[in-house]
């Protein structure tokens, strides 16, 4: 039985950079003097060749391996650059909340103020920090809930009626809810290379 593998004799690398799935146009061999085409996907360059090279394969094509050296040669020197994931990144940025800490005061009387937001950490350790002093001052003992995150302000020993300064104080971020929002705003981004083969 005759073998359909055909071997390559030249090749042509076209770099498409990162894209959309919706937006990709595609590439094909039209205007061209080779016979066939590949695109490949991935988040770096050298894995969107790697899928393209494997496509042609598939489809029947055997490609000596100076030809693989010179196609992963034309991507240059990034090409193992996870630049799908950089772009991600950056679109994420641009939907999701920024990350936040909050003071807040949960008075046990109800009479709780609103809380703090701060873009900082360290500003929001800060007003913990100064929170807490001030109950100490004014005979307010103090206990740890969860270190670094909730506390306990009790009554003075003196205290008739429960005054507002009493309850929990909690520092907390919205990183969990960045989390959950970055589940609906899923990737469609791929890194794209055509092989053009003959």
């Amino acid at each position: 039985m005759e073998s359909t593998e055909r071997r390559a004799q030249a090749l042509e690398v076209e770099d498409h950079g990162v894209d959309g799935a919706q937006y990709f146009r595609g590439c094909g061999t039209s205007g061209t003097d080779y016979e066939d085409c590949a695109t490949g996907t991935g988040n770096t360059p050298r894995e969107a060749l790697e899928d393209a090279l494997e496509a042609l394969a598939c489809g029947g094509w055997s490609i000596p391996d100076e030809l693989e050296a010179e196609a992963l040669a034309e991507l240059g020197d990034d090409a193992d650059r996870d630049y799908v994931s950089e772009e991600e990144a950056r679109g994420e940025d641009e939907v999701l909340p920024p990350l936040e800490w909050s003071v807040s005061f949960h008075a046990w009387s109800g009479c709780s103020p609103s809380p703090h937001s701060f873009k900082d950490r360290a500003d929001a350790r800060r007003e913990v920090a100064e929170t807490l002093r001030a109950r100490r001052t004014t005979g307010h003992p103090v206990s740890i809930l969860e270190r670094g995150a909730r506390w306990e302000v009790l009554e003075p020993e003196d205290c008739a009626l429960v005054p507002d300064t009493c309850g929990t104080l909690e520092l907390a971020d919205n990183g969990e809810e960045r989390e959950r929002l970055r589940d609906f705003y899923p990737s469609e981004l791929y890194y794209y290379v055509s092989v053009r083969i003959r």
